[in-house]
């Protein structure tokens, strides 16, 4: 019995995934806790499975139940197993890798597949090399009409290129239900009516101190969290140093919380409030506010899911009834450009959207804007596509790890959104008035996706598509097939 229960957790657990801590049995099976057992739910997706799980969860011991015994046998015909690295496969005779505690920090690009790496590679370093460069360089540079045109358009490709990719390399991010995704809409309309509100009834009301201290609270821990990982590549990781935290303030089942801190955690932090401190002072870049607000943006990618497709073109699609009314109705409702008037406002003035000095005198309003909702809702749509390309890599069973990865899905969103924020630029210099960039940038996004997904045959891949976590993404195969 110990023999079939070790044989059935290591066809199970040879598949790659982000895990940080393992739990390793060269001779026997030990007692696993459910705690333990419950972050390895998405695996034990046959009924067998399920029986096996019910036994674990129960009895803490596999050998103690008698109906894993019935389970083991096609448990191991049910699931398709990946092996994790050649080094495992050549060390599988002497034991076995149970990996079922998420860690909060990142893996390296070696935990996962060939191409998909992010974290401590050269495309990292480039990447936020041009962002850091751009907030000195870009205020020095001549300017002429376009230039705010092509200033937001790298920043935009660059908060979705980045925050896409760093979604790869955490655990499962948070996902959105059905529901959720209809509710932001009408969220996002009551809120932004309440500002208006509050700015026209309320003009003597205080909301900028507010709302200041809180975006820079936020924008400080972004920062942060961004640039943690170029930094690890820096500064040294052998010093490191542990961070008790108080029983009563959190704790894990019981357990006690620590931390782990090293020198780069500390430099990043200490760049993040430095960074939110400077933009606040008179004089500061707008590159400034703009670094920290792409920050926000990236986090935002990296922690937030959609789960489905379904789901964001529902979101998106009422996102862009949202921008459209707000932006072309509103002044015929309540006589008054409401979305227009809440962004320019004094008291937002914050990491809350693009700014860049508009070329010319004589302007209403000395900058151009382009909002972060504008970068972030598309952005999610675009980094669920990235994790699409990378399970249908794993699903294929002729994907060579020598060749470059397939990010068709991917590639199409950047290039449809690229396509949308460059029409909504043109419409806005042509027309002279404010534009819903969601307008141009929803139908781009959603028609290039559905083309390719008609092009490859892949629509109802695309519509089944549930973005969970790296283990689930594994096919999982039938008794019937097996036979």
């Amino acid at each position: 019995m110990k023999m079939a229960s070790r044989e059935l957790l290591a066809s199970t657990c040879r598949h790659p995934a982000p895990f940080s801590t393992s739990l390793v049995a060269p001779k026997s099976v030990p007692s696993v806790s459910s705690s333990r057992i419950s972050a390895a739910l998405p695996l034990l997706r046959s009924s067998s499975c399920s029986q096996l799980y019910s036994a674990l969860r129960t009895r803490r011991n596999v050998d103690r139940s008698p109906a894993s015994q019935t389970a083991i046998g096609r448990s191991r015909r049910h699931i398709g197993v990946v092996p994790r690295a050649k080094k495992d496969e050549e060390n599988a005779t002497d034991g076995i890798v149970l990996t079922t505690e998420r860690d909060d920090e990142d893996f390296s690009a070696a935990a996962i597949e060939p191409g998909w790496g992010w974290n401590k590679t050269t495309k990292e370093l480039v990447a936020y090399g041009l962002l850091v460069a751009a907030v000195p360089i870009v205020p020095l540079l001549p300017r002429f009409e376009w230039s705010g045109a092509f200033y937001f358009l790298f920043l935009a490709v660059w908060s979705v290129y980045v925050g896409s990719h760093r979604s790869l390399m955490k655990k499962p991010p948070q996902k959105m239900s059905l529901n959720q995704g209809l509710a932001v809409p009408l969220f996002c309309s009551a809120s932004l009516f309440g500002f208006y509100c509050l700015l026209r009834f309320f003009p003597d009301l205080d909301l900028r101190t507010f709302i200041s201290a809180y975006l820079g609270v936020a924008g400080a821990v972004a920062v942060g969290s961004n640039i943690v990982e170029p930094f690890r590549l820096l500064l040294p990781d052998s010093t490191s140093w542990r961070v008790d935290l108080p029983k009563w303030l959190v704790q894990d089942d019981g357990s006690p919380v620590h931390l782990t801190v090293t020198p780069a955690d500390i430099a990043a932090g200490a760049v993040g409030v430095l960074a939110t401190i400077a933009s606040k002072q008179a004089g500061a870049p707008f590159t400034l506010k703009n670094f920290i607000a792409v920050c926000i943006v990236t986090e935002l990618l990296q922690l937030l899911s959609l789960g489905t497709f379904t789901t964001a073109a529902a979101m998106l699609s009422g996102l862009l009834l949202y921008d459209v009314f707000w932006v072309f109705g509103s002044s015929h409702v309540f006589g008054d450009n409401v979305m227009v008037t809440v962004a320019t406002s004094s008291a937002f003035d914050g990491p809350m959207k693009l700014i860049f000095p508009r070329f010319g005198e004589g302007a209403m309003n000395p900058y151009s804007i382009l909002g972060l909702g504008d970068i972030a809702a598309p952005g999610l749509l675009i980094a669920m596509m990235l994790r699409f390309d990378r399970s249908r890599a794993r699903l294929s069973s002729s994907a060579d790890e020598s060749s470059s990865p397939d990010k068709t899905y991917f590639v199409t969103c950047l290039a449809s959104y690229i396509f949308g924020l460059t029409v909504t630029v043109v419409a806005n210099t042509v027309s002279g008035a404010a534009q819903p960039a969601l307008l141009y940038l929803v139908p781009s996004l959603l028609l290039g996706v559905f083309a390719v997904a008609a092009f490859r045959s892949e629509a109802s891949l695309l519509l089944d598509y549930k973005d969970e976590t790296l283990m689930s993404a594994i096919p999982v195969k039938s008794e019937d097939e097996t036979k």
